[in-house]
């Protein structure tokens, strides 16, 4: 693969037509297995797309019932209110007694979710990583960090691209990386696409097969500030797995002097209805 650096305000263009084509591009079905994780159709397919449920105004949305998965966790709580802080199982387990209900958010609402981006529906909610990831590579030594990843529905109707955020923070609450992009599906296939700007000065374009409960991201494209201090970076794997109401994800890089290998793993916990 032959990458070549972009100037911001190419990288810019080329963003901007990337997410133009997704707003533009004619929905298709495609079968699902998972969740998930992101060209002009004519007329005729544009009249015949299908319609995009919509939430009724002034209806209440249906919230997942919260309870608690142990009977003990009422008297639990109420005799030592700090448990649901400290105690992990506690936590995780008495989320009605501790006032840790979910909270019912549209823009995580796959009800809304357009067709073409169906077989990544899974994919969508907040996902956190709280001291699960690991940073390793041979400039630098091994740490362990926290992240938070969003994926969301845009605001407004058939919009065929998903909202993409993630940021990351070290032990003692330093913010240490955030990115933004969008996620979409190239049409009548099981492609994913995913495009990020970076806080690091990186911008990247990444493609990839959806199979099974996996994508595997390959880096199609990448830009670069002129002034970024990072070394060079050569080629980027992304993988993202789902397992079992978890998100594993996976990032492997290769600069101009190392070999391609792992960089960070994170494992994710879902925290959105």
């Amino acid at each position: 693969m032959r990458l070549e650096a972009l100037s911001v305000s190419f990288v810019s263009l080329l963003l901007l037509s990337f997410s133009l084509i997704a707003l533009s591009a004619a929905p298709s079905r495609v079968s699902l297995r998972t969740r998930a994780l992101p060209h002009g159709a004519g007329r005729s397919a544009l009249r015949s797309r299908p319609k995009i449920a919509q939430r009724p105004s002034g209806v209440a949305p249906k919230v997942q019932q919260c309870s608690d998965s142990d009977g003990a966790c009422a008297s639990w709580v109420a005799s030592d209110r700090g448990a649901c802080q400290r105690k992990e199982y506690i936590k995780k387990n008495c989320r009605k007694s501790c006032g840790n209900c979910p909270i019912y958010e549209a823009k995580f609402d796959t009800n809304r979710l357009n067709p073409q981006l169906q077989p990544i529906r899974l994919l969508v909610g907040r996902w956190k990583g709280e001291h699960t990831g690991k940073v390793t590579f041979p400039t630098i030594p091994t740490f362990k960090y926290s992240e938070e990843v969003e994926i969301s529905i845009p605001e407004g109707s058939n919009i065929r691209s998903l909202n993409y955020t993630a940021a990351a923070w070290s032990s003692d609450k330093e913010d240490l990386h955030r990115e933004s992009g969008y996620i979409t599906i190239k049409p009548n296939t099981r492609e994913v696409i995913l495009t990020t700007v970076m806080s690091n000065g990186f911008i990247t374009v990444e493609e990839g097969p959806l199979s099974g409960n996996s994508i595997k991201f390959i880096l199609k494209d990448i830009g670069r500030i002129s002034f970024v201090r990072d070394e060079h970076l050569h080629n980027l794997v992304r993988e993202w797995t789902l397992d079992q109401g978890y998100l594993r994800a996976r990032l492997s890089i290769q600069t101009l002097s190392h070999r391609m290998q792992e960089h960070t793993s994170i494992l994710y916990t879902k925290t959105s209805v």
